[in-house]
C-alpha cells in the first residue's frame, strides 16, 4: 500500500462519519441542526484545514481500529486461512514442524492444532516467500492488494457509519427537542432507513470484496504451489540431497512459536480439495 493510499484510508471514513451525522441530524431536526451548525465561528485557511485532517484522521483511526478488532469474532467476516493450511497438510502437500526438530517425530504439527493465527502467518509465508519467484503471484500482488484496500475501506465504512448512528442519538437525546408528532417521527424513521441502507451497502461490499480476494489469493497460492511441487518431484528424483528439509527450507516464526515448513515432493496422493467454508476456531 502506498503512503496515500493508506493515508486516505484513514481521512475517508472519519470524513464519512462527519459527513454521515450531519446529514442525518439535518434529516432528523433540520430546523435546529441549522441553527446549531450556524452558531460555530468559522475558521478558514490552513487552521480550518489541520483542524480537519487531523480530526478525520484520529477518527479513522478509530474505525480502523474497531474494524481489526472485530475480525476476533466469528461472525464478522474476515481472512481465515485455517482451511488451507489443513488441507494442505492433511493431504501431503505441507508438512509443518516446531524448530528445532527434535528429531524423534515429536516436533510435527498435527493438521488439527493448526489455529487460525498460526495458519494466518503460515499463508503469509508462503504467499510472500514467492513474490517474485513466482510469475502468478508477482503479477497478481498489486492487484490483489487493490483488491484488500478495498473490502478493508468498505469495512471500516460500516463501522464508521455505525457509530454515526450512535452519535446521532447521542446528541439528539442531549440536545436535540423531543416530540411525539407525526412528522418528528416520520423523520425519525428516515433516518433509521437511511442509516440501515448504508450499513447494508457497506456490509455487503465488504464481504463480497473480501471472498473475492480470497478466492484470488486461493487459487493464485494454489497453482504455485503444484508448480514447486513439480519441481521438488524433478529434484528428488535427481542425483544428490533427497531430504526435501534441504532442497525446500521454509521458515516462519509467529509469537512465540516457531514452525519450520517445507512442500512435500508428490507420491500416490490425491489430488488437493479445498473446503470452501473457512474455519472459525480459536
Amino acid at each position: 500500500m502506498t503512503d496515500a493510499r493508506r493515508f486516505l484510508r484513514l481521512i475517508i471514513p472519519g470524513g464519512l462519519f462527519a459527513v454521515e451525522t450531519a446529514i442525518f441530524m439535518l434529516v432528523l431536526w433540520p430546523s435546529w441542526t441549522a441553527d446549531t451548525l450556524g452558531t460555530f465561528p468559522s475558521v478558514g485557511g490552513a487552521t480550518a484545514a489541520t483542524v480537519l485532517l487531523l480530526g478525520t484522521g484520529v477518527l479513522g483511526f478509530f474505525f480502523s481500529a474497531l474494524h481489526f478488532w472485530l475480525q476476533e469474532f466469528c461472525w464478522y467476516p474476515r481472512v481465515d486461512s485455517t482451511a488451507l493450511i489443513q488441507a494442505l497438510m492433511r493431504q501431503g502437500w505441507l508438512e509443518v514442524r516446531f524448530f528445532p526438530d527434535t528429531g524423534d517425530g515429536t516436533g510435527e504439527l498435527k493438521p488439527e492444532k493448526v489455529n487460525r493465527d498460526l495458519a494466518h502467518g503460515l499463508a503469509l509465508a508462503l504467499w510472500h516467500e514467492r513474490e517474485e519467484s513466482n510469475a502468478t503471484i508477482k503479477g497478481i500482488n498489486p492487484r490483489l492488494s487493490g483488491l484488500y484496500d478495498v473490502a478493508h475501506s468498505h469495512g471500516i465504512s460500516f463501522v464508521a457509519t455505525f457509530w454515526s448512528l450512535i452519535a446521532v442519538l447521542i446528541i439528539g437525546c442531549t440536545f436535540g427537542t423531543r416530540s411525539a408528532e407525526w412528522h418528528d417521527i416520520g423523520h425519525g424513521a428516515a433516518v433509521v432507513i437511511l442509516g440501515g441502507l448504508a450499513l447494508l451497502l457497506f456490509w455487503s461490499n465488504y464481504k463480497r470484496v473480501l471472498d473475492l480476494s480470497k478466492d484470488v489469493s486461493r487459487q493464485a497460492l494454489l497453482d504455485a504451489i503444484h508448480h514447486e511441487r513439480s519441481a521438488l518431484e524433478s529434484a528428488l528424483a535427481a542425483p544428490g540431497p533427497r531430504d526435501p528439509w534441504a532442497l525446500a527450507p521454509r521458515t516462519c516464526t509467529k509469537s512465540t512459536i516457531k514452525v519450520r515448513a517445507h512442500l512435500l515432493a508428490p507420491t500416490d496422493r490425491p489430488g488437493l480439495s479445498v473446503d470452501a467454508d473457512e474455519s472459525c476456531g480459536s
